[in-house]
């Protein structure tokens, strides 16, 4: 019986991923757009490159625009574009055409949840419908934050003070303060670790700007001053962005059709590309 129930759930697991694969090369909305077969109905090619390969996906991108055109599907659920004449038509105000949260944007760098601040906020919201706080209360742990004084203080409509506002703003804050401060240290950290030749230099442009430490550290205008440093950091920056290709700047569409002309295409050396 067991045995049964295994084969028949073998056996809808396998009809349903072909009626999957069905649907993302002929029904899906971005059937229409050119790229690899493979990376339209699964995201193991992505996977492939990104976790086996380490990270290369980024450069098998290139090569798909160099193949396929200025616009290319990366996976079953994103197009890449690479023309920066196209960005203002991608990126709009809901005035002009209606877009949505993308969920893979916030997966895995603690956006999904941020359960704390919207319970922070929340409070906050329900303290001043209680008329419980004043502008003269002590503020939480001995400071006043920006929520309250947001809520309490700004003078913004009611409009702009809702949960889901005010939660999205902390994911702003979060991601412009800290997520993409720490995944560009995360890749000069990793590639000093992978170089030690590279690591040596850094330490030793660094030994008589770190002599006084710990009880004098450098100001900001020495550290601008040493070379080396100031290339590793904007490399870094680069190197970032360059590898985080898609989900750091999705913009999903609900409905509502942004027409691209193709005015110019000649190659990834067209220095009026953009990603």
């Amino acid at each position: 019986m067991s045995t049964h129930i295994s084969l028949g759930l073998f056996v809808v697991f396998v009809f349903q991923y072909i009626f999957r694969i069905i649907y993302r090369l002929w029904f899906s909305p971005l059937a229409g757009f050119p790229g690899p077969k493979l990376a339209a109905v699964t995201s193991l090619f992505e996977f492939y490159f990104d976790f086996l390969k380490q990270g290369k996906y980024c450069f098998k991108i290139e090569q798909m625009h160099e193949a396929y055109g200025p616009i290319v599907r990366i996976n079953p659920k994103e197009l890449s574009i690479v023309d920066s004449n196209f960005y203002d038509k991608v990126y709009v105000s809901g005035n002009t055409r209606k877009t949505q949260g993308y969920s893979q944007f916030a997966s895995g760098i603690g956006f999904d949840g941020m359960v704390r601040a919207e319970k922070h906020i929340k409070k906050l919201i329900e303290e001043k419908k209680q008329l419980k706080v004043t502008t003269s209360e002590p503020a939480i742990r001995g400071q006043s934050t920006l929520f309250r004084y947001m809520i309490h203080e700004s003078g913004l409509p009611e409009a702009d003070l809702t949960v889901e506002r005010l939660t999205k703003e902390a994911q702003i804050l979060l991601g412009a303060g800290s997520v993409s401060t720490a995944r560009t240290l995360h890749f000069i950290i990793f590639y000093l670790s992978k170089n030690p030749s590279m690591r040596e230099r850094l330490e030793e442009e660094l030994k008589d700007t770190l002599a006084g430490r710990p009880g004098e550290w450098p100001t900001w205008s020495k550290l601008e001053k040493l070379p080396y440093l100031q290339a590793l950091i904007k490399e870094g920056l680069r190197y970032t962005q360059l590898w985080h290709h898609a989900s750091t700047s999705a913009s999903v569409a609900r409905r509502g059709t942004a027409l691209y002309e193709r005015t110019r295409w000649e190659s990834l050396e067209d220095p009026g590309r953009g990603k």
